[in-house]
Order: C-alpha cells, then structure tokens, then sequence
C-alpha cells in the first residue's frame, strides 16, 4: 500500500537540501512518477550512495580559484560580477569522444579533456560556464523588462547581486577578486530602479598632497509611482588618508524620471608611499518601494605617494 519504490543514486552531497541526476535517469523517473499518478499510486523516492557517484568537497559561494582578478592595465574594478562556473552540469558532446579536439585547428593541441558524455551532459568547470550563465540572466531580465537598455540590465545584474557573507565566502572577498557579487535573479524580478554607472573605478591616484574627485550617478524609478531614496557611502578597507561623501543623501524621484546623486572621494595629504588599494560601495534604499533589498554600487582606487 505505499505504492511502488524507484532507487536512483545521489550524484553529489552538500550541505543543503539538493541533489543532481542524470538527465537518463531523471527522464525515467519522471515517467514512473506519471504512470504510477496515472493509476493513482503514490510514489516514494529513495536516495542512496553509488560507487560511481560524484562527490565536490567545495563549499558553495567560494570563488574559484582559476577566475580572473582585476584591475584592468587600465585601473578599472573588474570582474563586474559573478555566476556558477565550477561543477557544472550541462550538455556536452555525445557522438565522439574526441569531442571538440575532432576538429582540424591550427593551435597546440589542448590539455583539457574533451566535453564528451555519451548521455549527452557532464560535469565541467571554467568561466566558459559562468559566462553564459551571465548572459541567460540578462536574456531573461531583458524578457521581463524589454523596455530596459543594455547598460540598464547590466546595472541591475550588478546593484541586485548577492555577497553571501559566511567564513570565507564570496561576502568576505575584495572587490577585485568578486566585483559586486553573486547574480541574484529572485530579487531582479522585483527591482524597478536602476543606476548608472553601476560601479566606480577611480583608478590610480599619484600625489603626495592630497585631493577631491567627484563623480555622478543617475538613478532612474522604473516604477509607475514616485519614490524617495536614502544614500549613503561607506569605505570597508583601505588607506585610513581616505575618506568618501555622497550628496545628497535623500533624494525623490517621480514615476519614469532620473535623478542624480554625487560620490566625492577625498585624499588627504601624506598618503602611503607604496601603491594602496580602498574600497568601499554606495547603498542606496527606497523602503522596498521599487528596491527589493537595497541597491549595492562598489567603488574602488589605488593611491601612491608618487
């Protein structure tokens, strides 16, 4: 009477409530779930280890360690943000298992084994997974919002980011090693304001005696109804000769207009004669009016005596 029972191995374990199979296996399963719905029987799942499992000992929200850091050669913040890249389970080549090294090419012979399965999906792992993902999130923003420009999507992808702050995790990293975090669709699907830029390099500042620079930003309300925002700018590391302003520090904006705000960055004199990298990101919150948590804009600069 507790219906019929289907065994499928756990391919992976982590601490949280998740588990990957094979798209074979889980096609099977699907159908045994829809015969035994057909003649009203119950279906009971059972997971257990296989030999032939895959286990990955990394902790989610760690950052990879082949991913690129910044600055550019030009002193700008990169990366712009990050996705899922490593121990990922996608389509791959399933008719040769010489997989894409099939193909005649003028360039040395490639290390990396080749992405074949004969399923038809494998596990793999490098930013030429993380990428598209990036690109499918911005695909999909763009299908909930075709009014929004490309530099707007961007921006959203990157203000609305996750920075899951437990030890060691991706919260906890620089700027340069992280940008502005984790790809966060669920609250994308809520936000109605976005800002321009949506981070600030200050580059490379050289001199002993100090100084000011200011940059703006744009903030414009998607929504159909007005909204006041409250800003505030905070520096989390760096040369203690820096200091940041933003103005103003409330500002009202009405449905489908823009308004602008100003970050000055302050040198005080006698900076540190080797090059110091601070940090810091410019919050900005609406009372979850049009903001589902609140908007995160990084901003970064390296500065030298001389």
């Amino acid at each position: 009477d507790e219906g019929e029972r289907f065994t499928i191995p756990a391919l992976f374990t982590l601490p949280i409530t998740g588990v990957s199979l094979p798209r074979s296996i889980g096609l099977a399963l699907k159908s045994f779930v829809d015969q035994n719905a057909a003649a009203g029987i119950p279906t009971i799942v059972g997971l257990s280890s296989a030999n032939s499992g895959l286990v990955f000992d990394t902790v989610p929200q760690l950052i990879a360690d082949f991913s690129s850091r910044g600055p550019t050669n030009d002193f700008l913040i990169k990366p712009d943000l990050l996705a899922p890249g490593t121990g990922s389970y996608a389509a791959a080549e399933s008719q040769d298992p010489r997989g894409e090294n099939r193909f005649p090419s003028p360039d040395p012979p490639t290390l990396t084994a080749p992405l074949y399965d004969p399923t038809g999906f494998t596990f793999a792992s490098g930013t030429s997974f993380s990428a598209p993902r990036a690109a499918g999130a911005a695909a999909l923003l763009l299908q909930l919002r075709p009014d929004w420009t490309p530099p707007e999507i961007k921006s959203a992808l990157m203000t609305m980011s996750a920075r899951p702050s437990g030890i060691g995790e991706l919260g906890s990293q620089r700027v340069l090693d992280r940008g502005a975090g984790l790809i966060d669709m669920q609250a994308l699907a809520r936000l109605q304001s976005l800002i321009l830029p949506p981070s600030m390099s200050f580059g490379r500042q050289v001199g002993a005696t100090g100084g000011s620079i200011v940059r703006r930003f744009e903030i414009t309300n998607r929504a159909d109804r007005e909204t006041t925002y409250q800003l505030a700018a905070q520096i989390t590391l760096g040369d203690p000769t820096i200091s940041v302003r933003v103005e103003p520090s409330t500002l009202t904006v009405g449905a489908g207009q823009s308004g602008a705000f100003f970050l000055t960055l302050m040198i005080r004199p006698n900076v540190p004669t080797a090059d110091t990298d601070s940090e810091g990101f410019v919050q900005v919150i609406d009372r979850q009016l049009t903001i589902p948590q609140s908007l995160y804009v990084p901003f970064w600069v390296r500065t030298a005596a001389n």
